[in-house]
């Protein structure tokens, strides 16, 4: 699991904590299936995982490169709504990215980003953190980037922006669902992947990633 997405994913004393790690920790007792998170960068993780070095990876999203690395869970552990942020006011329309052709968009090295994005013609310019585009933005070195809204808030509270100072949020246009990734070589995989997708099933049902967030006040 990363290690710098608080409060959903981080480590506190050294040791993996957040949300996102709750949420699956009660998946896996659910399923009964004994678990441990160790946390690092998360290309770090995605490499490792990928090699068979971990067995999972907590917080991954698909698209069309993504997909066939992993075994997927059916279920995800959460859906985040994606919202446009920009250097200047405008207006996302739900599902839509044609408006982004030849802007410089920010984007984070490793993560995934939703293939109707990845299609149009625009100019990406890559950092290795959120918060580096994020003071790209801010900057002017580019235009616009793709958030959380939840993400998006916490940046702008690190940043001490006040109400009505640029960045801009354009709105919603997407969502992201994020799921265990499961190491696609390994013997267990399948068998994992349909026992979490039922036990996240039930405590989607029971509410419990709704008490999770509020108990670490975390907004997707």
């Amino acid at each position: 699991m990363e290690n710098d997405w608080a409060p959903m994913a981080f480590a506190r004393e050294g040791k993996p904590a957040g949300a996102m790690v709750d949420l699956a920790a009660e998946a896996f007792q659910a399923a009964g299936l004994p678990v441990s998170f160790e946390s690092g960068s998360y290309n770090r993780c995605l490499a490792l995982t990928q090699r068979g070095h971990y067995q999972a990876m907590l917080d991954v999203a698909q698209n069309s490169e993504r997909q066939p690395q992993f075994i997927w869970p059916s279920q995800p552990l959460l859906v985040l709504p994606l919202h446009l942020i920009g250097s200047k006011p405008g207006t996302a329309n739900p599902g839509d990215y044609s408006m982004l052709r030849g802007l410089r968009v920010g984007m984070t090295l490793g993560y995934e980003y939703p293939d109707a994005l990845l299609q149009q013609r625009l100019v990406r310019v890559v950092s290795p953190s959120e918060q580096a585009n994020f003071h790209q933005l801010l900057a002017g070195g580019i235009d616009v980037m793709l958030l959380s809204a939840g993400s998006y808030q916490a940046l702008r509270e690190a940043a001490q922006l006040k109400e009505g100072e640029a960045p801009h949020d354009w709105g919603r246009v997407d969502e992201l669902a994020l799921y265990i990734a499961f190491h696609a070589r390994h013997p267990q995989a399948a068998h994992w992947a349909t026992a979490i997708s039922h036990s996240l099933q039930g405590l989607q049902r029971s509410g419990a990633p709704q008490r999770i967030l509020q108990r670490w006040q975390a907004r997707p």
